[in-house]
């Protein structure tokens, strides 16, 4: 047993592992194991919604929409000059940072349990889960930032076991680049201060870590200014003035607008956790809450920053939809990987009279084995066909070739963003002007557009006007037609002043 903040739970009454390479022999392991995984399913090619974009602008260098990622970006730019094409470049991106994140969750579940092959086979199960694994194998912004925050969780471990009083600096200088992968990473900065407090019991230790967090905001909103400045992202607010970059950072156009009471947040509560509950098979979750027990008698203060660190992001992105909330929740399903490793070691320890001496060692690694290898089995087909899928590219060639001459096309992001990308990276058709049906206004390369409506209402008489969406105020203002060769494509008739 265990007793102290600073003690390992182990699998032994040695405590701390006597093979001190073990945890990073698996741990290296492990990482080449879900590379392996996600490069043979990686899908290189132009995706659509913010995967087109945030490839794009890597190969701009320009600005994203909000929250920003400018070191998602920066870091983009500078693979863009190895790889065949930006989107290949951001999507090996994902793929080397989750599977670095895999082996980190190894060196995490390790910091308490001296089964080395337990923890590479939580580790797995982690690399496996759908959200991880989606997000590992696109140009996502989730993988950098999973990758940067498990070294700060792991880092802040270390420091409070008594292993080096530099660590919590180096903690949130990756926490301080984790916001520049995905600013919401912020929502983490109070919880893991008070632990600094809580262990260092040196308020001049967390007035340090504190200031250099306001260094890294500063950093990240500057690299923001700059972006802009080079190319304004596409969103509503642009991060040009201080009202601005406050706007933009904190992602204000995408807060949920349908919020309403705690009935709504209850019934969002229930949804979101049978989404977390049904990634592990719910068959997980009682070992997860053991988990989370054992830990908590081990190393409490870590143990509450952690479930500090869970409360908060899950009870933020409660209030967003359940597709974003899917994947955005990264740091949930890391800690709960973390955990139900530590729940399996626990019930082996519980039971280990029951069974064989010759399998202690083993059986609880081959329970998780069997976990993470049914995730591999059930998935790999559908992700085989994804890394093989040319929809995207099929959709945006039947796009670019049934477009009138000169037109004017209003398209949805999903679609908005892969059209645009074709635009720029394979030079296609210049000379459509590409809009988002948005009412506020938005930069473009051609141009500021107040009102797309307005827009659309002032060329319609000079330029043809296709649109994937429908709105209302279309509907109400103009006959549309279907657009020949394609079935999602319509096009706006001109009004009878045209005439």
């Amino acid at each position: 047993m265990v007793s102290g903040s600073g003690n390992r739970l182990s699998g032994s009454a040695s405590g701390r592992q006597t093979n001190a390479a073990s945890p990073l022999l698996t741990a290296t392991i492990t990482a080449f194991t879900a590379f392996c995984v996600y490069a043979f399913t990686a899908n290189t090619a132009p995706g659509m919604h913010d995967s087109a974009e945030l490839a794009l602008r890597a190969a701009q260098l320009g600005g994203t929409h909000a929250t920003g990622a400018p070191l998602h970006t920066i870091i983009g730019h500078w693979l863009t000059y190895v790889a065949s094409t930006p989107a290949a470049a951001t999507t090996w991106l994902s793929v080397v940072c989750a599977a670095l994140t895999a082996g980190l969750v190894v060196l995490l579940i390790s910091e308490w349990v001296a089964r080395p092959w337990l923890a590479a086979a939580g580790g797995l199960v982690f690399a496996l889960l759908p959200p991880i694994w989606i997000n590992a194998v696109i140009t996502e912004l989730y993988a950098p930032s999973l990758l940067l925050v498990s070294g700060a969780l792991l880092a802040l471990r270390r420091w409070e076991a008594g292993d080096g009083g530099g660590l919590p600096l180096t903690a949130m200088v990756l926490l301080g680049l984790a916001l520049g992968a995905h600013f919401a990473n912020a929502l983490l900065l109070p919880v893991l201060l008070l632990l600094v407090l809580a262990v260092s019991r040196k308020l001049s230790t967390a007035l340090l870590c504190g200031l250099l967090m306001l260094g890294a905001i500063a950093l990240v909103a500057a690299a923001n200014v700059w972006l802009a400045l080079r190319l304004p992202p596409l969103s509503e607010h642009l991060p040009l003035s201080a009202g601005g970059l406050w706007l933009y950072m904190t992602g204000a156009e995408h807060q949920a607008r349908v919020a309403s009471g705690g009935a709504f947040y209850m019934s969002r509560v229930a949804e979101h956790l049978a989404i977390v509950a049904g990634n592990f098979v719910f068959v997980g979750l009682p070992f997860i809450a053991l988990g989370w027990w054992r830990m908590w008698r081990a190393t409490r203060r870590f143990a509450t920053a952690l479930t500090g660190t869970v409360v908060i992001w899950f009870g933020y992105f409660t209030l967003f939809g359940s597709g974003d909330y899917f994947v955005m929740i990264g740091p949930v399903y890391l800690l709960c990987a973390v955990w139900l490793a530590l729940g399996v070691a626990d019930i082996a320890e519980r039971w280990s009279g029951a069974i064989p001496l010759s399998l202690q060692g083993v059986a609880p690694a081959a329970a998780l084995a069997v976990f993470a290898a049914a995730a591999l089995l059930l998935q790999w087909q559908e992700r085989r066909n994804f890394a093989q899928s040319a929809a995207v590219q099929t959709y945006v060639d039947d796009a670019l070739a049934a477009w009138p001459d000169n037109a004017v096309v209003i398209a949805r992001w999903n679609e908005f963003t892969a059209l645009r990308y074709a635009q720029v990276v394979d030079q296609a058709r210049g000379d459509v002007s590409l809009l988002l049906p948005a009412r506020t206004a938005r930069h473009y390369e051609h141009g500021i557009v107040s009102d797309y409506f307005d827009y659309v209402s002032a060329v319609m008489c000079e330029r043809p006007v296709v649109t994937n969406k429908l709105t209302a105020e279309i509907e109400a203002g103009f006959a549309v037609t279907d657009v020949p060769g394609t079935r999602s494509w319509l096009q706006l008739q001109p009004p009878a002043r045209c005439q």
